[in-house]
């Protein structure tokens, strides 16, 4: 009998000794810490979630399933191996595709996003302005304005047989003209969408420069800041704009303007505002 209770006592022993614990990483493609991360075990059904840096320890064993859930993120399964009980588990969960519902399109469509975009849904006192506008355009002005022609003089330009020279025309061979002409086009450089390596960049930079302090205060978190800024940019090109020339005013009078739109958009209510 003794034998027999020795023998249970090595085995419980040993199936609990075979415990050990998983130590990890939740966070997205771009590098985000994702908090709340559901992470179940599922052979021993014990879970764990992710703290706010997206940290996590749930016990497991060699060959248990570990899978991390959680809501609009794609599902990740992962075998646990013995290695992972020497060095952290990191984990990247992707963003799960959504359906948008079809909208049938009442205009035809020019072939541009950005101003096909401007076409839908205009607000009421744009169409009565735009309405406005087009009837006083077509009835003509009403009352009579100077003739906008130039002096024939002036026309036909300085007389180069007689020793002539304009300073400001640059076609017809004015040295000022010419020479702000060329300044002009070497101090405004022509603006480009930036790739994506360029707006991680920006993106980076916007973090690093931004107050995050005013949107923490409004219920925003930091993965939450980056779905703002990117939404943000979406709409006002804040990369294209001002990646070469920051503006550190003007992107956050932008991110400011269009935070109350974001937040109502995702079902977010401010905690600054009254329940």
């Amino acid at each position: 009998m003794n034998k027999f209770l020795l023998f249970i006592f090595i085995l419980a022993f040993g199936f609990v000794g075979a415990q050990q614990y998983v130590i990890g990483h939740v966070t997205t493609d771009a590098g985000t810490k994702v908090p709340g991360v559901l992470v179940f075990n599922v052979h021993t059904e014990e879970t764990a979630r992710t703290d706010s840096d997206g940290n996590f320890i749930i016990r497991a064993r060699s060959s248990d399933e570990l899978r991390f859930i959680k809501n609009n993120f794609e599902r990740v399964s992962v075998k646990v191996q013995p290695d992972h009980f020497t060095r952290p588990l990191n984990i990247a969960i992707q963003l799960r595709a959504q359906l948008i519902e079809e909208v049938e399109i009442a205009f035809k469509p020019t072939g541009n996003l950005r101003k096909d975009v401007r076409a839908l849904d205009r607000p009421k006192k744009v169409e009565e302005l735009n309405n406005n506008l087009a009837k006083w355009v077509q009835s003509g002005p009403a009352m009579a304005y100077p003739s906008n022609k130039m002096p024939s003089s002036l026309v036909l330009g300085p007389d180069m047989k007689s020793g002539q020279l304009s300073l400001f025309s640059s076609g017809g061979g004015g040295l000022l003209g010419a020479a702000i002409k060329s300044i002009s086009k070497a101090v405004q450089p022509a603006k480009t969408t930036a790739d994506y390596a360029e707006t991680q960049a920006f993106y980076k930079r916007v973090k690093e420069n931004i107050d995050l302090g005013y949107f923490y205060k409004h219920g925003i978190d930091e993965y939450q800041f980056e779905m703002l800024l990117a939404f943000v940019d979406g709409k006002y090109q804040l990369a294209k704009n001002f990646r070469s020339n920051f503006n550190k005013t003007a992107i956050e009078f932008y991110l400011k303007k269009e935070l109350k739109d974001f937040m109502n958009r995702n079902k977010m209510k401010s905690v600054e505002e009254p329940a």
